[in-house]
């Protein structure tokens, strides 16, 4: 979607102008009238705002940004849906990055105080992140912003670029001049990651844009970035002060032990380094000898010994590298919709029993207690960050008696209910080494970890029997949907890598699975047959459908067949018999059945909050569950509940 100068995006931004484009987003100066301030809008390529692998991390991750909350990191707001545009919304920043500033230098260094001046704030907006499990791993002069009043920003946690150059930002991870070698390894970050970066950034500052690694040595032939990379693995640095001999000593000396090889060699962390290139003088005007960097910058010593979080991962390799479809939709793990004809509304508490006067029991009272003693009222499992935090919950279909199942503060995402209603599987990254496959029964106990691998597992779906759980996985290349016994053993392949399938869900009888998967300039829905029998299309043309449900001879699944717009549809499991349940400008995902399939949940987008709702399986009662205050998201109906 073409933006132009004056145009207004979800009737509130005003664009003034456009302040760059990159690999991944242009950013635009926009004007908020609610707000009455200047914002800064990061607008994703049409291609990349309809890839539902990319969006759907994206906007989790870009959320998880709004709660760095620091004064030296450039605020952001979350994401905005305008119809077919996808912007991130961010402090506007007046002034000129670090990386101007060096250029404007012409070459010569900045002086010890004018470092410090810098420095300070960054290791101080660095050390907070690394305190919350997140790494930068995208560091350079040009995310460092200074405002007009003098006021050091680090920017862009989480958005990489993807260009062809040695200052690039390879696909997902990082930009090769100032990429650690465990980046260029494929290890996972540390909080040293960004310090070796911090290094080449402090390199630069030191002696007037110079760099230690420029490809000019490598002993390979090659792409810059390719030469560049090669020399951060085996090269060691040139001495800073081999460009300016006049350089500190101290300073120097700080450079190169940020530089190290061995991430194990470099400072355990931001404070460390700053104390190391403070002179004794600024150590005693400042007080800074017992540091530790809140939320507010308020400095106290810790040693964050953190496995970190890359605000970029192995799905933005998918969607910037196009290894998926173009899909435009938040589909499998963070849907969203939202609704034009909406219910009345209270925000559900968890309520508190009151005591009352005991009724008198009669026959039929006992009646009812015997049949409710082998039944349940349905239950609702879904994702939120109403504590401030992605964490799975548990409500009743009315929208009430909110329990939450997973504390931890990291993500949880994408409940599957076990047939007898005891257990719930999800994805969460919480052991820091890419998204895993979880268990936990619904009292909030016996958390088990079932997947273990060097992929990101996600949307898993528990089998009929309760056996097996199958969900998708990504390699950093392709999406593979496997299966595994709920102890965790016999990990099995169900579909081929080059197929790019994902978002599984079993047939009843458990004898088939239907997914997604890219076809005919679309994506569709398959079914594959698990005793060996070829696969079925149900779904054709170049309209995008995907995150099926399979009850009963019904396939609910979510398509832009009729628009843009994505809405749920419901179909025979033989793909004929395509009805449509809901209609409205705003798109809609994740449909989930309830017991007996007459009932229908999912969620949507109601300005920029995420709501679930119900809705009758003939298209009739839509009913609205869940506040539009935050994230509600992945409905998934108790198996065992009275319908």
């Amino acid at each position: 979607m073409k933006i132009t100068i004056g145009s207004i995006l979800k009737k509130r931004y005003k664009v003034e102008e456009s302040l760059g484009r990159g690999g991944m987003a242009e950013v635009y100066k926009v004007w908020d009238e609610q707000r009455q301030s200047y914002l800064a809008a990061k607008v994703l390529r049409d291609d990349l705002a309809h890839d539902v692998v990319f969006l759907k991390r994206f906007e989790r991750e870009a959320r998880t940004l709004t709660r760095l909350q620091h004064a030296n990191i450039v605020r952001s707001y979350g994401l905005v849906q305008d119809n077919m545009l996808v912007f991130m919304l961010m402090d506007y920043i007046d002034g000129d990055s670090l990386r101007e500033l060096i250029f404007k230098s012409r070459g010569k260094g900045m002086d010890s105080a004018a470092i410090l001046e810098i420095m300070r704030p960054v290791c101080s907006a660095l050390h907070y992140a690394h305190s919350q499990g997140i790494i930068h791993c995208d560091l350079k002069p040009g995310n460092i912003l200074i405002d007009s009043a003098g006021k050091v920003f680090v920017s862009d946690f989480g958005i990489a670029r993807n260009l062809d150059s040695a200052t690039a930002t390879m696909v997902g991870i990082g930009t090769p001049a100032y990429m650690a070698p465990e980046l260029i390894k494929g290890l996972d970050p540390t909080p040293q990651t960004d310090i070796y970066a911090l290094g080449i950034v402090l390199y630069e500052m030191a002696t007037g844009g110079e760099r230690p690694f420029t490809g000019e040595t490598a002993a390979i032939t090659g792409t810059t970035a390719e030469k560049v990379r090669w020399e951060q693995l085996n090269i060691p640095p040139i001495p800073p002060s081999q460009f300016d001999p006049d350089i500190p000593p101290a300073i120097e000396k700080a450079i190169l032990h940020c530089l190290e090889k061995d991430s194990r060699k470099r400072f355990d962390n931001t404070i460390n380094l700053l104390d190391s290139i403070t002179t004794e003088s600024n150590r005693k005007s400042d007080h800074s000898t017992n540091h530790n960097y809140s939320a507010d910058g308020e400095p106290k010593k810790s040693k964050p010994t953190i496995k970190g979080n890359c605000l970029k991962s192995p799905w933005f390799t998918a969607a910037v590298i196009g290894l998926f479809i173009t899909f435009v939709f938040l589909a499998i793990n963070r849907n969203f919709s939202k609704a034009f004809f909406v219910s009345s509304t209270t925000t559900p508490t968890i309520e508190k029993p009151v005591p009352t006067q005991t009724p008198e029991i009669t026959v039929a009272a006992l009646e009812e207690i015997e049949e409710t003693s082998t039944t349940k009222l349905c239950q609702l499992a879904f994702v939120s960050d109403r504590d401030g935090n992605d964490e799975i919950y548990l409500m009743d279909e009315s929208g009430g008696n909110i329990n939450r199942l997973t504390f931890d503060k990291l993500l949880d995402g994408n409940p599957s209910w076990s047939p007898d209603g005891n257990n719930i599987a999800f994805e969460s990254n919480r052991d820091m080494d890419g998204t895993e496959i979880f268990t936990i029964d619904t009292t909030g106990n016996n958390l088990r970890q079932l997947t273990f691998n060097d992929r990101d597992d996600f949307d898993p779906k528990w089998s009929p029997n309760g056996n097996l759980i199958v969900y998708s996985s990504y390699d950093g290349y392709n999406f593979v949907i496997y299966s595994v016994n709920v102890d965790g053993k016999n990990e099995r392949q169900l579909t081929n890598p080059s197929d790019n399938c994902q978002a599984p869900t079993w047939s009843p009888d458990g004898s088939e699975i239907a997914y997604m998967a890219p076809a005919e300039n679309g994506v569709h829905i398959f079914t594959k047959d698990l005793n060996g029998n070829e696969n079925r299309k149900l779904t054709s043309g170049n309209s995008k459908n995907g995150n099926p449900d399979w009850c009963g001879s019904q396939i609910a699944f979510m398509s832009n067949r009729n628009n843009d717009i994505f809405q749920i549809y419901i179909m025979d499991n033989n793909g004929e018999n395509i009805r449509q349940l809901t209609f409205n400008d705003n798109w809609k995902w994740s449909p989930n059945f309830s017991p007996g399939c007459t009932k229908i949940a999912f969620f949507s987008e109601i300005e920029g909050n995420r709501v679930i709702f119900t809705i009758n399986s003939d298209g009739t009662n839509l009913q609205q569950l869940t506040p539009a205050n935050g994230w509600y998201v992945d409905p998934a109906w108790s198996p065992n509940c009275k319908k």
